[in-house]
């Protein structure tokens, strides 16, 4: 049996799912690239497996054949939009630059594993297939992470991927199985189902009020080649029976939210309008609002909004700058527009460093079209800048505080979420080791003012005795002076004595005066930093109650704000009243001119002047009669040469200028929707060449590394230009200077293990939550089983919110089977068990 390798759930390869961790950024090439969505796939998941295709019946109509040979001799030329996208792929010409790079994310990648944190919806929960090619009835309930199946050849274990791709929509074609649905019907019965139940829980739960906690989908078909899809609730109950039910299913969750970087900036920003509700009259905005002061609701906003949206062309800034409406993906219109008009979104520029923001905003003339611009904080994450320049040319810079005990209620990507939320973590450690370090410092420096201080106290004590002593030897000398003076010969030794001891005086003395100094000194400094200590306080306290004034200020001018919010919304709504009002009364004015300048015209061009008709007062009524039946005969006539009557002329122009307007404003239409698609087609081919650039780069520099886990030296081959991939290896270890093997020579280990190399350093370009292999090892040796099995695990559990399901025919050994996160599924052949039955 050739090995098979089951590549992942076809999860539109080029859209990021929405647990997709956001591609690493590097320099000037890299960024955080989405997929965009290849025009040769389905949208909706499916199992590509690489196994010899089976023939296809002529008369079977689930026939997918997707598999184009554009690097062919014979292949069509390019399209328009291909030339574009490829650009003579000169954005692939710097591979050694780009392969160096990646060689340094990966080295300086962290090498500790973390937890594979379970997904909360969109992974499978359990598989059932009855009478589905040699099953009777297979039941398996699948891990939450990894997962093995083990079994026997003829076992089945296939035909759980299988059950898989069919079940999720499929096509028969597409499993290399068989070329209809027909085929996998067991022999000796007439139908088969397949059932597959998908988790449903978490915050992005697929309509969860609705389905609950599961989804189950069901896939009936038979010999007959009918087949119905049955979409389940997690009771049982059955919600749908259309296909377009499932494929949007695994269409969902396949999406891709708002970059969690902005999110919490922009509802700090946005504050209580997400709180608000929008309605569509005056009367029903009084009628909520007293429902709500009924209910003590304060801090919910009521909006007037209008069903025409706002047209903000030629009102937005250069398409280099990221605003927030065009980071935001709206649904409604109306709170579109409210946010437009509150925080003027399609107005504020997003640039994530404040250097370059301030560059921007304050250096030279500020961007046309610009009102404000957010950025990150230098050192604090999750809190923003605010920086505005106002009409006057005044510059300010105001921090947008980060959210203080509230959940986060803007949808964004969990695993992007996750990821941002462990580097905020390892920023505040960073930052908790720098300020420990100064704090120990401090003490340190504490500890040492403290030590000299009391050594200098102790000095003063010594000083201080010693003066005394000097003191009182002084009076004991001068009073044996004055008892002796005159009359003994000891006077001059006394007299010498007491020189000394007033030399003795005066150094004491001095000490004595040194001291003192430093003492006042010391006691100066003391009493000036308790004097800057007492101001500081006074200060704070000032300060403390501006700021409380401040806060009573802002809440007034909050209310007033809220007033004037609604009495601009109800001046809103009457202007549009009026203006409609107005309009009205044009038209209706405008349309009566056009009634008296078209009868006027029409008198003048039958009476052939622009002057009235001369009319002689002596006629008498009997002549003008006849003259004026004599001009309406004439009328008539031109009236039959023409085949319709004035009134119908002009019915008919009124129509043709209709038509005219309307198409005009269509083209007008077509022109602006023409710039706009441009626009972003431009900005799709450039993140597309980021995109390639980056997943190409990475895939060749893991290749080499996942090759040297085993010794092996090797290169992957990419050729975009002629839509090729291959591999060179070689993996004899004394070959140093072997350019390599082609994968022809190689045995079939090294091809298996080259084989899991390959899909190993491509799988970051995959955003599939389900990955599958099937018999991934079943030629190789015990040594290359080992590695690549340690492998396979060590990548899935670097991942977050992923299920592995891993199908092997040969046991699994060692510590694996002993992990949590480890499930083993042990199938036996079922015509052992039919042998046993009987």
């Amino acid at each position: 049996m050739p090995a098979r390798t089951l590549l992942e759930a076809e999860a539109n390869a080029e859209s990021s799912r929405k647990r997709q961790r956001p591609a690493p950024t590097s320099d000037d090439s890299e960024g955080e690239i989405a997929a965009r969505p290849n025009a040769n796939q389905a949208k909706r998941a499916r199992v590509d497996t690489a196994r010899h295709a089976t023939p296809v019946d002529d008369d079977d109509v689930d026939v997918d054949d997707e598999r184009g040979h554009a690097g062919s001799p014979d292949s069509p030329p390019k399209t328009q939009y291909e030339l574009m996208r490829d650009n003579n792929f000169e954005h692939l010409q710097h591979q050694d630059a780009d392969d160096q790079r990646a060689t340094q994310r990966l080295r300086f990648k962290p090498n500790q594993l973390g937890d594979n944190a379970v997904a909360d919806n969109g992974i499978l929960e359990s598989i059932t297939c009855i009478n589905f090619m040699c099953h009777t009835r297979l039941h398996c309930e699948l891990g939450p992470l990894l997962n093995f199946i083990v079994g026997e050849n003829g076992s089945g274990k296939s035909a759980i991927l299988t059950a898989i791709t069919l079940c999720l929509g499929g096509k028969a074609s597409s499993t290399n199985r068989g070329g209809s649905l027909k085929s996998f019907v067991k022999e000796g019965t007439e139908k088969a189902v397949l059932i597959v139940k998908i988790k449903n829980q978490g915050q992005d739960a697929y309509r969860h009020e609705v389905y609950g906690d599961s989804i189950i989908v069901e896939r009936h078909f038979s010999k007959s080649g009918s087949s119905s899809f049955k979409v389940k609730t997690a009771t049982g109950q059955i919600v749908s029976t259309k296909k377009q039910e499932v494929e949007e299913i695994v269409e969902y969750y396949a999406l891709q939210l708002l970059k969690p970087e902005w999110s919490l900036i922009l509802e700090k920003t946005f504050g209580n309008a997400l709180n608000a509700f929008i309605v569509q009259s005056m009367a029903e905005q009084k009628l909520l609002q007293g429902l709500m002061n009924k209910l003590n609701i304060r801090q919910c906003p009521v909006f007037i909004g209008n069903r025409h949206p706002l047209n903000t062309d030629g009102k937005e800034p250069d398409p280099s700058f990221d605003t927030i409406l065009r980071v935001l993906k709206i649904d409604n219109m109306m709170v579109r527009d409210q946010l437009i008009i509150n925080h003027m979104i399609e107005q504020v520029i997003l640039i994530p460093q404040r250097t370059k923001a301030e560059d921007i905003m304050f250096s030279g003339a500020r961007p046309r079209n610009v009102k404000a611009c957010l950025s990150f904080h230098d050192k604090k994450r999750d809190e923003g800048l605010r920086l505005v320049v106002n009409n006057s040319g005044g510059m300010s810079t105001s921090p947008v505080p980060p959210l203080r005990n509230q959940r986060p209620r803007m949808k964004a990507d969990v695993g992007s979420r996750l990821a941002y939320q462990k580097e905020t973590l390892r920023q505040l450690e960073l930052e908790y080791s720098v300020l420990d370090r100064e704090h120990r410092q401090l003490q340190q420096e504490v500890q040492k003012f403290t030590s000299d201080l009391t050594k200098l106290q102790r000095d003063k004590k010594t000083f201080d005795s010693e003066l005394r002593h000097a003191r009182v030897q002084v009076e004991q000398v001068q009073y044996q002076l004055d008892e002796y003076e005159g009359g003994d010969s000891r006077l001059t030794g006394l007299k010498a004595e007491l020189a000394v001891a007033k030399e003795k005086e005066e150094a004491c003395g001095l000490q004595y005066g040194n001291l003192r100094i430093r003492k006042d000194k010391k006691n100066q400094a003391s009493s000036e930093a308790q004097a800057q200590l007492t101001e500081i306080r006074k200060e704070s306290e000032k300060y403390e109650r501006e700021v409380k004034k401040l806060q009573e200020k802002k809440a007034r001018l909050e209310d007033v704000r809220k007033i004037n919010l609604t009495e601009v919304n109800e001046a809103h709504a009457s202007f549009e009243i009026f203006k409609g009002d107005k309009e009205e009364a044009e038209k209706e004015r405008e349309k009566g001119a056009e009634e008296v300048a078209t009868f006027t015209k029409q008198i003048i061009e039958a009476l052939g002047s622009e002057e009235r008709a001369h009319v002689n007062p002596t006629d008498k009524y009997e002549e003008l009669e006849k003259q004026y039946q004599s001009i309406q005969n004439q009328l008539e006539k031109e009236r039959r040469k023409r085949g319709m009557t004035d009134e119908e002329v002009y019915a008919n122009l009124t129509r043709a200028k209709e038509t005219y307007d309307d198409a005009k404003r269509s083209l007008e239409g077509i022109k602006t929707v023409n710039s706009r698609l441009r626009r972003t087609l431009t900005i799709r081919l450039e993140k597309w060449r980021k995109f390639q650039r980056y997943i190409s780069s990475q895939s060749r520099a893991n290749f080499i590394y996942l090759l040297s886990e085993r010794g092996f030296r090797g290169k992957l081959l990419l050729d975009h230009e002629r839509k090729a991939l291959d591999l060179v290896v070689e993996p004899d270890k004394t070959e140093k200077r072997a350019a390599g093997r082609n994968t022809k020579t190689l045995s079939g280990g090294e091809k298996s293990f080259s084989s899991i190399c390959l899909l190993l350093s491509i799988w970051e370009a995959m955003g599939s939550p389900l990955r599958c292999l099937d018999e991934f090892d079943v030629f190789m040796d015990n040594v290359n089983r080992a590695i690549s099995t340690n492998m396979l695990i060590t990548a899935a559990r670097r991942s977050v919110n992923r299920q592995y399901i891993f199908i092997t025919p040969n046991a699994i050994e060692g510590r694996n089977t002993l992990d949590k996160d480890v499930k083993i599924i042990r199938l036996t052949d079922p015509r052992q068990r039919t042998l046993a039955d009987h």
